[in-house]
């Protein structure tokens, strides 16, 4: 679904899955993870990565950019 309706782009596909509804959170956090890994992080929306950086505990890593 979020493919059909939110096309080649990330944060619109994740958009779709959260607007949705339901048990969007974990289908997101698992969309997430594939787009990511299908797209590369090179793809991901900057704000995204940015704020999974800054968030206290995340679980990236500003080096591994």
């Amino acid at each position: 679904m979020a493919k059909k309706y939110g096309g080649d782009d990330v944060f619109d596909a994740l958009l779709v899955n959260a607007n949705v509804g339901g048990e969007n959170v974990h289908r997101g956090a698992v969309l997430g993870a594939l787009l990511g890994a299908n797209k590369g992080r090179s793809q991901l929306p900057p704000r995204l990565v940015d704020a999974a950086i800054a968030k206290k505990g995340g679980f990236l890593r500003a080096e591994a950019a």
